[in-house]
């Protein structure tokens, strides 16, 4: 398995939705010696220059997003404890007695417990009203000089391998992508590219909006991951895609359709190059795609994710070999892109 400190790193930082600086730092100081330059626009995307052998016919930007699901405290109780509201998408099928980090202060995700509950309330998941923040203090007082009304909280998860190839964190979604643009920087490229590391992606997909206003790309390449649903119980289209089938390219989803020449040319290319890949089964989710295609006169995009279960929750699982087909298309459709009379 490939070296996965780095990804270890960003996995472990803090980066919910608007508050993802710490994830910036360590990209910053992982590729500054890489780019032609490099600087953050005014609403927070980190953004990379790196210059190629030669200046390609069209404009390419490789995307991947900082943030993550997170939660945002709301409120803070006579009792101490802490209401929250979820930033992002995250089922509050997933949150009860989920371990979380407020900057350094560590909580528990609780509620009613299950004995006090009705008969009906036992049938239903506990809402995200219903829910609090638990962090040992035992008055609102207490709290106040520890955490702030509209400070962010992450799943407190620990980074594992699973077996010989595959991985567990939080925010596999998406560092994963983070850290391969991280892997390609580092290379030498044929042709000038842009590296745009987009905030806010989670809540509306926003950061890529002003990413694609001031690059203003012909070729958009999304790194990212999607829903992997190979698992017990599921079958057919609905599983999505599958780990260890290769990078997943896709061709529609929930708010993009792709466009067919760079999905043509993207399957072209991994068969010639001996680069394992996978077509997206299912239409749903989304990702920064439908910025760049919409913004600034549009772009044509295409997007390259890991097949990942268990997505915005406190373990996500990706297959690493399924990150080293993402990164090695990615590299070589920059030249095929480059080059591409679109």
């Amino acid at each position: 398995m490939a070296n996965l400190e780095l990804l270890e790193k960003l996995c472990n930082a803090s980066g919910v939705s608007g508050n993802d600086d710490e994830v910036k730092d360590i990209i910053i100081n992982e590729i500054r010696n890489y780019c032609d330059r490099l600087y953050i626009d005014r609403v927070g995307n980190l953004i990379g220059l790196k210059k190629g052998r030669k200046v390609s016919k069209n404009r390419i930007m490789i995307c991947a997003h900082t943030d993550e699901v997170g939660l945002m405290i709301t409120g803070i109780l006579k009792d101490g404890t802490l209401t929250f509201e979820a930033v992002g998408g995250i089922d509050c099928r997933v949150l009860s007695a989920k371990r979380v980090m407020i900057g350094k202060i560590p909580g528990i995700i609780c509620s009613k417990p299950i004995h006090c509950k009705t008969a009906e309330e036992r049938k239903i998941p506990v809402p995200t009203k219903n829910l609090v923040i638990d962090i040992g203090t035992e008055s609102r007082k207490e709290t106040q000089e520890l955490v702030k009304i509209g400070d962010t909280a992450t799943f407190r998860s620990e980074f594992i391998r699973l077996g010989e190839n595959k991985i567990k964190a939080k925010a596999l979604d998406d560092r994963l992508g983070c850290y391969i643009m991280c892997n390609i920087l580092k290379k030498d490229l044929e042709y000038d590219t842009y590296f745009a590391f987009t905030q806010c992606e989670e809540v509306g997909c926003r950061g890529a909006v002003s990413a694609a206003m001031s690059i203003k790309p012909d070729i958009g390449i999304v790194l990212e991951t999607t829903t992997a649903a190979d698992i017990y119980g599921v079958s057919g289209d609905r599983t999505v895609c599958e780990q260890n089938g290769g990078a997943v390219v896709s061709i529609i989803d929930g708010s993009t359709i792709y466009d067919r020449t760079l999905y043509k040319v993207a399957v072209e290319c991994a068969k010639k190059n001996n680069i394992k890949i996978q077509t997206k089964k299912y239409v749903s989710g989304g990702n920064d795609a439908r910025s760049l295609q919409r913004t600034a006169g549009g772009a044509k995009v295409t997007a390259i994710s890991l097949p990942c279960r268990y997505l915005h929750t406190p373990s996500c699982v990706g297959d690493m070999r399924d990150a080293e087909q993402m990164e090695k298309l990615c590299f070589k459709l920059i030249q095929e892109y480059g080059d591409l009379d679109i």
